[in-house]
């Protein structure tokens, strides 16, 4: 089992300093100075500052104060960190372009031309242009309907390196000690290459391949692999996100030199369609959907047809802008989209479709998590190059977050993890998105390479099956061919499609694609229940929902961890139960299964909730359990009020009755990370800190950390000091350092969020598929390279205005006052929304310091000179306490502005 701990970065600039005060304290702490760093833009460059990122800004009587971190680059001098950010608290949306998008328009790509010394070069520039990018671009421009423009290539070098064995496992495995050899060849390449000539292509290149010769079959492992990361090229390295793709020519083979070729440009194919994806989205993307059915489906030519054409899946997903939606036919078994008795024909996927106006994939609504791709196929214009296994309908299930019940198959289907023998992939699990239901024979297992002729019907609960899954209740049934190009076929729904569906989004998904998901908040009473500290943004529904976490979780006071419940099915979810679970103990994340219920450890039912009764179609429900987190604090925790626990919550809905469907509900993806606890934020520009990657298993192994987020350009982000390949010896944990940077000018109220995911390169293997390059005369099992994501978490920086905090109590009996000062918000109270201190009182048990937990009770509001007052009895009012604890001490809290932040009624 791998794990990951971590802690959050929380701010540059504090929210507030945290004091305490005796009880009997006689006085208050001096005023913090006034902050140099802050000041507040001129209508000049608010104006300057908003064309650099696209909009405009014209109003100079609403002008954004910034910080100051320190020099900015010299192409970052207008450039202000969260500008969009706070053009959008104005309510002007940003004018931007389309973002950048490798699957339309035409991109650069610099092929790096590498030279072991033990080997010799296969083809060259020239032949390589003729025999491979040529061709290349005529086919990417084919299967993307002229909407990919292919790219422009460029070349440089020889570059000569040392010998192919210098950069070469022994075992060639990532589970040895040895640390990333990809890195070592780059620097290698960069040191032995012309500095002047090399950076201005890497400057304007959008993809780097480094395209090595290859006479021996000892095989750098990753070559012929596509790799989202940005390598290190040194001086040479402009700061670019540079997609980099690491492949061979070819090898020694005993078939024929033609058939290599094809072989090999397929290769490149397949790699720079990788390449296309990382353009189009994050590094969740890049390795969440890389192979969608997990290099089992030989009609996709990101899957493993080498070479071939996108599919039907990409087609409606990554690479979408390559076919008109009116070419997509959408049916449910709701509204008013139903089966037609008529049928549906269905245009080969090859074929450009402005030539006829067939559509080309049909899709078949299940439920909202759950959908059937039907499409056609013919070995034309690319898929008669390798050629495509056979000419039909091809019929796949897909899955919104993948399946889990479909790892590690063997040739007919069969999990058999544990045998290698059989399977080839021991132990090695990747969730797929899309799963080819083959045709099979009489008395025969299903098999994916056989499509679906005329006069087949195929019937969900019991053809094309891989696994065991619950029956969706779709028939669909081939029933002519009018000309040689075209298939039609007839869909029905049985009963069993018509089900509900409950679940929430799980994490990763849009529009933070992080380790939070939108469906879990929590809602804290330090600055009022309903409104979050991290202000709001739409789910993939469009409704607005808490940003994040919401609320960072108070200690000792009594938080609202809210779940917004939907039905994705067709029926209505009757009698819904959930359940939210916390990492036990608190502060430790993923290093143990240990999940302890929330609260009252009740399950939430209709009884708290009554829409839980019942949950239309397309409906949700926002629930809540109350939760006081009370992890045993040091006193050095106490004192600074720095609590970083990572921690997670889950929510775990039960099966309703009728419903099959149930990936999306089992608490698996359906996860928030928690990780930063009421904590006092980092006062620097510069943050350092570390998290820990846990080694469980029994040999050495090689983790790939990927980075992802959107912190202001000119910003540093350094992990593991540079260097994103961390090898671990077995049974070990790993400290890795983690380091931010902030330089030039950021918006006060801005937030910026990190994903760091841990990944181990595996081989997928398909056992359909043979590769040319291989010794055997009988060909081999095609083996490619891919990243099993294995962890993670995110990190959110705040760029908040540096204020102080000082106050001191008063005690009577139970009662206690509270009065203070808040110093440094000058210039940022918000009208219409007081801004707000609040009070955390502890008491004693057997001589030991215990919170004693409040609601937003103890709070006061903050005058426009600082100062504040409040009223309150220190018992909990029937809060759960069940004897009173003797009040000693009080430490008083600015939540912030809440610049970020909109005020909301959870929906019921």
């Amino acid at each position: 089992m791998f794990n990951v701990t971590f802690q959050r970065i929380v701010t540059f600039g504090l929210v507030a300093i945290i004091t305490f005060a005796s009880i009997w304290s006689d006085s208050i702490s001096p005023p913090a100075q006034a902050e140099s760093r802050i000041r507040t833009l001129t209508a000049t460059q608010t104006d300057m500052a908003a064309h650099a990122i696209g909009s405009e800004w014209h109003n100079p009587n609403t002008l954004p104060q910034v910080v100051d971190f320190g020099p900015p680059q010299s192409n970052t001098v207008n450039s202000i960190g969260g500008m969009d950010q706070w053009l959008l608290r104005q309510g002007q949306q940003r004018v931007v372009a389309e973002p950048k998008a490798g699957v339309t328009g035409k991109n650069k790509v610099l092929i790096i031309r590498v030279h072991f010394s033990n080997a010799t070069q296969r083809l060259s520039n020239a032949q390589l242009q003729t025999n491979w990018l040529d061709p290349l671009n005529t086919h990417f421009r084919t299967m993307s309907n002229g909407k990919n423009d292919g790219w422009d290539f460029s070349f440089y070098g020889p570059v000569n390196v040392g010998t192919r064995n210098t950069y070469v496992r022994s075992n060639n495995e990532m589970s040895d000690k040895d640390a990333d050899n990809k890195q070592k060849l780059v620097n290698d390449v960069v040191a032995a290459s012309d500095e002047a000539v090399l950076k201005p292509l890497l400057a304007t290149a959008d993809t780097v391949i480094m395209l090595m010769d290859n006479q021996s079959q000892a095989r750098l492992r990753g070559v012929n692999s596509w790799n989202g990361r940005t390598f290190d090229f040194g001086a040479s390295d402009p700061g670019k996100n540079i997609v980099t793709i690491y492949m061979d020519e070819g090898g020694t083979c005993t078939c024929t030199s033609a058939a290599l070729d094809t072989y090999m440009w397929g290769v490149m194919a397949h790699e720079l369609g990788h390449s296309l994806q990382a353009f189009k989205g994050g590094v969740h993307k890049q390795i969440d959907y890389a192979h969608p059915s997990n290099y089992r489906n030989n009609f996709e030519l990101l899957d493993a047809n080498y070479p071939g054409h996108i599919s039907a899946y990409l087609k409606t997903f990554t690479m979408e802008e390559w076919l008109p939606d009116s070419f997509i036919t959408e049916i449910s078994n709701s509204g008013t989209q139903k089966p037609s008795e008529m049928g549906y024909c269905l245009r080969a996927i090859e074929y450009d479709p402005a030539v006829y106006a067939t559509p080309q994939i049909l899709r078949i609504q299940i439920t909202g998590s759950v959908n059937y791709l039907v499409s056609a196929h013919r070995q034309k214009n690319g898929d008669d190059l390798a050629p495509i296994p056979d000419e039909g309908i091809l019929i796949e299930r897909v899955v919104a977050d993948g399946m889990t019940q479909w790892e590690d198959l063997d040739k007919d289907g069969n999990v058999d993890a544990d045998n290698p023998a059989t399977d080839g992939n021991e132990n090695e699990t990747i969730k797929q998105k899309v799963v080819v239901r083959g045709l099979a024979a009489a008395g025969a297992a299903a098999d994916r390479d056989k499509l679906w002729p005329v006069g087949t019907t195929f019937n969900d609960s019991t053809d094309g099956r891989i696994g065991a899954n619950a029956t969706d209740g779709i028939t669909i049934a081939v029933t002519t061919r009018p000309n040689d190009d075209t298939w039609c076929v007839r869909v029905s729904y049985g009963a069993a499609a018509v089900q509900p569906d409950v679940g929430i989004y799980p994490w990763r998904q849009p529009p933070g694609e992080t380790y939070e998901t939108t469906d879990i908040w929590v809602d804290s009473p330090l600055n009022g229940y309903g409104v979050y500290r991290y202000g709001s943004w739409n789910d993939l529904t469009g409704m607005p929902v808490p940003r994040g976490n919401g609320d960072d979780p108070a200690i000792g006071s009594i938080n609202r961890v809210y779940a917004r419940v939907r039905n994705f099915g067709t029926a209505n979810a009757v009698n819904v139960k959930v359940k939210f679970k916390v990492t036990d103990p608190l502060g430790v994340g993923m290093q143990n299964s240990n999940w302890a219920l929330v609260g009252d450890g009740q399950t939430v039912t209709s009884v708290q909730f009554p829409a839980l009764a019942s949950i239309p179609p397309g409906g949700f429900v926002d629930v809540y359990k109350e939760w006081t987190p009370n992890p045993t604090l040091t006193a050095e925790q106490q004192a600074a009020g720095v609590f970083y626990f990572h921690s997670c919550i889950r929510v775990e809905i039960e099966t309703v009755a009728g419903e099959s469907i149930t990936g999306n509900q089992d608490g698996d993806s359906e996860q928030e990370n928690i990780q930063n606890f009421e904590a006092t934020p980092t006062r620097s520009p510069i943050f350092e800190h570390a998290f820990d990657l846990i080694n469980t298993k029994a040999q050495n192994r090689l983790i790939n950390i990927f980075n992802n987020g959107n912190l202001p350009e000119g910003w540093e982000l350094r992990i593991n000091g540079g260097n994103s390949d961390v090898p671990i010896p077995a049974s070990t944990t790993v400290t890795v350092p983690i380091s931010v940077t902030a330089t030039g000018s950021s918006a006060i109220g801005s937030s910026f969020t990190v994903s760091l995911t841990a990944a181990e390169q595996i081989d997928l293997v398909n056992l359909t598929a043979k590769d040319p390059t291989a010794t055997d005369p009988n060909g081999k099992d095609r083996i490619h390279p891919a990243f099993a994501e294995l962890g993670g978490f995110d990190f959110t920086v705040n760029v908040l205005a540096d204020t102080q905090i000082a106050c001191k109590a008063y005690k009577s009996g139970y009662f206690i006052e509270v009065v203070g000062s808040l110093d440094g918000f000058e210039g940022i109270h918000q009208a219409g929304t007081p801004l707000r201190a609040y009070a955390l009182i502890s008491g004693e048990v057997n001589g030991t310091s215990v919170a004693i937990p409040l609601d937003d009770r103890a709070s006061g509001n903050v005058g426009v000179d600082g100062d504040f007052r409040m009223r309150f009895s220190a018992r909990s009012d029937g809060k759960g306490q069940t004897t009173p604890l003797d009040p000693k001490n009080v430490r008083c809290v600015f939540p912030g502005t809440h610049l970020l932040a909109s005020s909301s009624t959870p929906q019921q």
